[in-house]
């Protein structure tokens, strides 16, 4: 949902419906950060940026909040940023939230966590080297980068009416994996594992089947 959310992301705080795609890819998500805590038992987890390829931003990581883990995360809006603090606070799940206009900078001393994460929101970065540089120094552990799938039919959609001009905050080559994977060497790292995590057998849409469907012509 990388362009339509840019301008309505405030439409899943009243209503927390995320739509058809993006619930099974709650799900999927879940699934797959807990069997990463279970498997390396980290205990602070940082997510930077938390607004991505998702609906309801900053929920990505409460799964690990439930399990006891200690949850960091890091957005370049204040408002939305408020947002997010008020949605933990009705989970009852404690939050430490920073404004990053940038992401250039983490504001963390060397090693502060043991797992970092974004999903789907490298592109939103200003600079990709230096994020991935911070991202590492501040991370004594596992790092969990998401992008898009670029072959994936609901992507193709939602980038058809992209331009640099018209949507600046967006640099889609920084969702380049072999890119990333190589500016992670450069810090250090070992690539683990590399997957598809994400597959339903409809487009990831973030709005009701109801909505969707008339939209590409498909019965209701």
């Amino acid at each position: 949902m990388a362009i339509p959310i840019i301008s309505n992301w405030q439409n899943y705080y009243p209503v927390a419906h995320e739509g058809l795609g993006s619930s099974y890819e709650r799900i999927v998500l879940n699934l797959l950060l807990m069997r990463l805590h279970e498997r390396y038992g980290f205990s602070k987890a940082l997510e930077t940026p938390a607004f991505g390829f998702t609906g309801l931003s900053g929920i990505n990581l409460v799964a690990l909040a439930q399990a006891g883990c200690a949850v960091s995360l890091e957005d370049s809006d204040e408002e939305r940023l408020e947002l997010i603090r008020e949605t933990w606070q009705e989970l009852d799940l404690p939050l430490c939230s920073r404004l990053n206009p940038d992401f250039t900078q983490l504001d963390y001393p060397d090693g502060n966590f043991d797992f970092a994460f974004n999903f789907s929101a490298i592109w939103f970065v200003k600079d990709l080297s230096l994020y991935i540089s911070e991202l590492c120094r501040v991370t004594d552990g596992a790092i969990l980068i998401c992008v898009p799938n670029q072959d994936g039919i609901g992507f193709k959609g939602q980038l058809k009416g992209y331009s640099a001009e018209q949507y600046p905050q967006l640099t889609p080559s920084y969702i380049d994996p072999p890119s990333i994977i190589h500016l992670m060497r450069r810090q250090g790292r070992q690539l683990l594992e590399s997957d598809y995590i994400d597959c339903p057998p409809w487009p990831d849409i973030g709005m009701t089947k109801e909505d969707f469907c008339p939209r590409a012509h498909w019965p209701g």
